[in-house]
Order: structure tokens, then C-alpha cells, then sequence
């Protein structure tokens, strides 16, 4: 979901929603069960994709208030200044889980989308 909004002539109010379900994720054995020379074979009986993942959730804001340089309207130079917030409910979305059974790491995450951030940017719009 994507909204954007002028409550006043002084600023622009943005906001941006993500949902997503979990992704998911292969059981493997961790060897070479049929010796087709690739080590990524399932447990007999357990299909494709049978672990899944969290979701992720990510709520980014921005503000942002434009600036004119010059009072003719044909010029238009305009310095535009914003803040920008993301994942501000600085949830751990997580991308990547470990399937391999024999893994001390099974079942848990290993990578995840960086957290809270803001960054404060500056336009010359000509």
C-alpha cells in the first residue's frame, strides 16, 4: 500500500506498507541419498517447500517540504528536503533459513533485511 498526502502547504507526508508471507523453504538431508553426485535430497516422504518462514512487515515514512528558489513560475528551481524512515517498526525480516536436517543451525534464520534506518535527502530540482 502505497499513500501520500499535503495536510498542509508546509510539508508531504508519505507512507508505504509491505506484507508478505513467509517464504519457503526445502527439508534436506544434507548427503548424497540417491549418489546422483548432488547433496540436496529430501527425507523420504517429505515434499518440496515444506517449511515456511515468517512474513515480513515493513512500514516506511517520509516527510518532505519543497522549497522554491525563485518566485517566476518558469524558472522553477525548487531545493527539495526530506526524511525518509524505513522499516520504522524495526521488524527483523529475515530472508534466508537453513533446511539441513543435520544442521545445528535447522530451522533458523541466517540473513535478514537490514533494520530501522533514516537517511535525510537533499534535491536540486531544475
Amino acid at each position: 500500500m502505497l499513500a501520500s498526502s499535503q495536510p498542509t502547504r508546509f510539508f508531504t507526508f508519505g507512507v508505504a506498507l509491505s506484507l508478505y508471507s513467509g517464504k519457503p523453504v526445502n527439508i534436506t538431508t544434507g548427503a548424497d541419498d540417491n549418489h546422483d553426485g548432488i547433496i540436496n535430497d529430501r527425507p523420504a516422504g517429505v515434499p518440496r517447500n515444506t517449511m515456511h518462514g515468517p512474513g515480513t512487515v515493513g512500514l516506511d515514512l517520509n516527510l518532505s517540504h519543497d522549497f522554491p528558489l525563485s518566485k517566476k513560475k518558469k524558472e522553477a528551481k525548487v531545493l527539495s528536503v526530506s526524511l525518509n524512515s524505513f522499516n520504522v517498526l524495526n521488524h527483523p525480516n529475515y530472508l534466508t533459513y537453513i533446511g539441513t536436517i543435520p544442521s545445528p543451525l535447522f530451522g533458523r534464520p541466517v540473513a535478514a533485511q537490514p533494520p530501522r534506518r533514516m537517511q535525510l535527502d537533499v534535491q536540486f530540482k531544475f
